[in-house]
């Protein structure tokens, strides 16, 4: 029987780590590679394409017994003005030239009017979970579309991560669970166990409320994301949070819970809640949940506003986590994704 391929989640140990290099992101690259504990491989893109700075949505990295493998793009073919072909062949010639024991496959042709749901960000696995020892899969579903069809096909081949915990990211606007969800470790600092049920790791979830919570008691006048674009005021924000698409969000996210809690195994205790705000899809805080997670290292969006870095502090940090908020208003949340969506991270099964 063929060894199967094996999707890594973010709690496996990470080898190396992967970015766009341009003008833009010049300054992000230089402080990832600064506070990085591993290798990280920035590659040059074209001037001509210097928009596309998508890492994460280049590559899909997992394993086959031993040998690390990449998933090749699926963003080549799409009708509606992107051009996305050129940063998914460059990619493929990287990694064939500098990293020649990765094994590169292809899995399928880019279809066309799919747009963003194709795209990696919207690939992601969980740690192990009853019943998934090596994980379970996670994708997101956007009203009538799914992650790419030949894609899911070659998963369900593996067998072992299947079948998927299908979310409803129907009410983002590019719709990719990296949006939604991720996992972080927890108790590095020996964070003690509640009557020892709670795993070794959280679920990371964007939570409307805890936004709202930490602009309680603020003066409404008060200016927030200051020389930003998109500077606005605590009363906004405020009124942001209370208004019909947050909570049409918020039964959203209630119902990922529920799936979460019954597909995972998992029990509220394990999810952590995070501050977001979501504006026609869109993340308005950096959203924090796409975060980059390096072992016991989190690079996080700074929310670029004191009162959500020090909620995002103290909960990160009291799971034994060193936090390090990197400003990527620019080029990435401006250009409608985060720190997760601009990085890749090749890792091998812990």
């Amino acid at each position: 029987m063929e060894t199967p391929f094996l999707l890594c989640s973010s709690l496996d140990p990470v080898e190396a780590l992967f970015v766009i290099e341009t003008l833009r992101t010049k300054t992000f690259v230089a402080e990832l590679i600064r506070l990085a504990s591993v290798p990280v491989h920035a590659l040059a893109n074209d001037p001509a394409h210097a928009s596309d700075i998508w890492m994460q949505d280049t590559v899909e990295f997992g394993v086959r017994g031993d040998r690390p493998v990449a998933l090749l793009g699926l963003r080549d073919k799409h009708d509606q003005g992107l051009v996305c072909g050129p940063l998914d062949r460059l990619v493929e010639r990287y990694l064939q030239e500098k990293l020649p024991h990765i094994e590169c496959v292809r899995v399928g042709d880019a279809l066309p009017k799919r747009r963003w749901i194709d795209w990696y960000g919207n690939l992601e696995v969980s740690p192990p979970v009853p019943g998934f020892p090596h994980g379970r899969i996670l994708t997101g579903r956007q009203k009538e579309l799914s992650f790419h069809p030949e894609a899911l096909a070659f998963l369900a081949k593996q067998k072992v991560q299947w079948p998927p915990v299908f979310v409803d990211v129907s009410w983002l606007t590019i719709g990719h669970v990296d949006e939604v969800i991720n996992f972080v470790p927890a108790g590095a600092r020996g964070e003690k166990k509640e009557k020892g049920e709670r795993k070794g790791w959280r679920v990371l979830l964007p939570c409307p409320e805890s936004a709202a919570s930490a602009l309680s008691g603020l003066s409404d006048d008060q200016p927030i994301f200051v020389g930003k674009p998109g500077e606005t005021t605590v009363g906004k924000l405020k009124a942001l949070a209370q208004n019909a698409e947050q909570l049409r969000i918020r039964a959203a996210l209630k119902v990922t819970r529920e799936q979460l809690r019954a597909e995972l195994g998992i029990e509220d205790s394990d999810i952590l809640p995070l501050p977001a705000l979501f504006e026609d899809g869109l993340a308005v805080i950096p959203n924090p949940v796409n975060s980059l997670v390096v072992g016991t290292q989190v690079f996080v969006p700074d929310p670029c506003f004191t009162p959500f870095r020090h909620q995002l502090a103290s909960k990160l940090s009291e799971l034994g986590l060193a936090v390090h908020f990197l400003d990527i208003w620019e080029p990435y949340h401006t250009a409608s994704g985060e720190l997760h969506c601009g990085t890749n991270a090749l890792r091998r099964r812990a």
